[in-house]
């Protein structure tokens, strides 16, 4: 059941009735897919729509958004339909960050789930997954370089180094991206609590069937112990085979995404394209983590105001054994 209450103009705006909002690394693809195997959702395809973006975002959906009332209309994401009996479900992560989608979602009465991960892995992860697992990179980047440019502002001197504009604000943002309690101080001022959870990737990671039982009861969606059987970890992080056709493929993909042969199609492409699972090195790159860590520490202890969680739960000293368990 796709709801419609938002109105502009002469045009209904049209929004999920339940969505993962954050954060890219966090496991959502893993959920989404879980989610949409549920006889009461309809999934958005693909899992991430990026309609409701702030003006100007460069990672805005081309062929449609909300503020592009001439393109694909929200709806046609759905290509397994709508019924009454049915709750549409939009996982767009980069929505987390977007004003657009606190307002639209927050008047709609969305069900909105966050998933946060401990950020300094969810950075690594990140640069891996843009970098070589979606071929963002068109020349080689260290890490360590990377984290100095970043948290120094000196960001625009990597930009040679990016396929494309929307690679490059991605990561440009990435830092960013881990502040967590400047963005979901926006959600929480906007959403009742009974409309807005906030979960964490490692519980995901640490005991899934209790997580994902969390989840459902919180979309009010019926589910049986044996669901959690098919449970399965998506967008694992590996290289490709092939990077400068998979930068080819992906520029085109917002084009293609909405034809109900996509998702199929894309499957048996990352099967041809599946390289070796990506590894990260944490000790040599030992001096930026702990920068990285640094920086993130007076922010995590500001989200523990705002959330209840243990910070030293994401302890330095976990970034020099972490492995990625989930994508």
């Amino acid at each position: 059941m796709l709801s419609v209450r938002s109105k502009r103009g002469n045009t209904m705006i049209e929004c999920p009735d339940i969505a993962i909002v954050g954060v890219p690394k966090a496991g959502t693809t893993s959920l989404h897919r879980w989610l949409e195997n549920l006889e009461s959702v309809s999934a958005a395809c693909p899992k991430e729509t990026f309609y409701f973006m702030d003006e100007g975002n460069a990672m805005t959906n081309p062929k449609g958004s909300y503020r592009r009332q001439d393109g694909l209309e929200y709806h046609n994401f759905f290509h397994a339909g709508l019924s009454k009996t049915k709750r549409s479900l939009d996982s767009t992560t980069h929505h987390f960050y977007q004003r657009t989608a606190v307002e639209k979602f927050a008047e709609n009465g969305t069900k909105v789930c966050v998933v946060l991960r401990e950020p300094v892995s969810r950075l690594v992860s990140y640069f891996n997954y843009v970098g070589f697992a979606r071929s963002g990179f068109v020349t080689s980047i260290d890490f360590s370089l990377f984290v100095e440019k970043l948290i120094d502002g000196d960001f625009q001197s990597l930009r040679p180094a990016f396929a494309d504009e929307r690679e490059f604000f991605s990561m440009r943002t990435s830092l960013d991206q881990g502040n967590y309690q400047k963005y979901l101080k926006r959600w929480r001022a906007r959403f009742p609590q009974k409309n807005l959870k906030v979960m964490f990737f490692e519980d995901l990671v640490e005991r899934h069937q209790f997580f994902l039982g969390e989840l459902a009861s919180f979309f009010q969606l019926e589910h049986t112990v044996s669901d959690f059987a098919d449970f399965q970890i998506q967008n694992e992080g590996r290289s490709v085979k092939f990077p400068a056709l998979n930068r080819v493929l992906r520029s085109a993909s917002h084009y293609v995404s909405a034809l109900p042969f996509y998702e199929p199609l894309k499957q048996r492409y990352a099967c041809l394209q599946r390289g070796e699972k990506l590894e990260f090195d944490w000790l040599r790159h030992r001096a930026a983590i702990a920068r990285l860590c640094e920086y993130y520490r007076p922010l995590n202890e500001k989200l523990g105001e705002l959330v209840p969680f243990d910070p030293q739960r994401w302890a330095v000293e976990k970034h020099l054994s972490t492995s990625d368990e989930l994508s």
